[in-house]
């Protein structure tokens, strides 16, 4: 929705859209950024003109600067001997600089990367070495097969090969999920907001154990997260109340 305004600057009619909260649309005071600038610049950019304490150089200064005792200088050279009496260079002498010796005096610079260049004799370790070092197919089918079934550091014993039986069916499925109110019992998140349905876990992973009881509805998220440490995950739904549901 588009309403008329008038600028306060200039006087000329200009279309606005309003908001849906009338707050935004009554700030609007004028029609472009130049009448805004013209209308605020006695406000926002006032400023003075002063001279240097020291070399008498005419400068800009703000009020807020002025007020606050600040501007009283053109540069940090002025105002090195407006407060010392003396130049920071006249401070330091003539020799300034001719004792300094670099940290860096005799040794060579490699200028692409910056660093000191080996000396010689040395090896780089990386000397023949293009890129980074990739896998062989043959040595990525040995770490495969080094983790493969019982050599496993996740292997419980072939359950995930075991299947679910008949009852277990997706009008249980479903039953379970409008017990639970189509949200997912760990992290309180709506079946409605998410992409998917609920997922149905087995409180004590027996998959056997069809009992309403034993059943409860969980997110992919945490449904995922339930794989690991399984004692605490039995204990933590079993032993707290929140998780106690009675049977269909």
């Amino acid at each position: 929705m588009y309403l008329e305004k008038t600028c306060i600057y200039c006087g000329s009619p200009y279309v606005k859209k309003k908001y849906y909260s009338l707050k935004y649309w009554h700030k609007s005071k004028y029609c472009s950024v130049g009448c805004h600038n013209k209308a605020c610049v006695g406000i926002l950019r006032t400023s003075e003109t002063k001279n240097c304490l020291i070399c008498d150089k005419e400068i800009m200064v703000s009020l807020s600067q002025s007020k606050n005792g600040r501007g009283k200088y053109c540069s940090r050279k002025c105002a090195a001997i407006g407060k010392t009496g003396v130049s920071r260079l006249d401070m330091l002498g003539n020799n300034f600089g001719l004792n300094n010796i670099a940290w860096n005096k005799g040794i060579r610079i490699c200028l692409n990367s910056g660093r000191t260049h080996i000396k010689k004799g040395n090896i780089p370790h990386n000397k023949g070495v293009v890129g980074v070092r990739k896998a062989s197919k043959e040595t990525k089918l040995k770490q495969s097969l080094a983790q493969k079934g019982e050599n496993g550091s996740n292997w419980q014993g072939g359950k995930s090969f075991e299947g679910y039986p008949m009852k277990f069916d997706r009008w249980l499925r479903e039953d379970i999920r409008d017990r639970d109110g189509r949200m997912c019992r760990e992290c309180n998140s709506m079946e409605i907001d998410l992409v998917e349905k609920l997922q149905v876990h087995h409180i004590d992973y027996n998959k056997q154990n069809n009992d309403p009881g034993n059943l409860l509805s969980l997110c992919r998220s945490c449904h995922a997260k339930t794989n690991f440490n399984r004692e605490d995950w039995i204990t933590h739904f079993q032993f707290n109340s929140a998780y106690r549901i009675e049977a269909i």
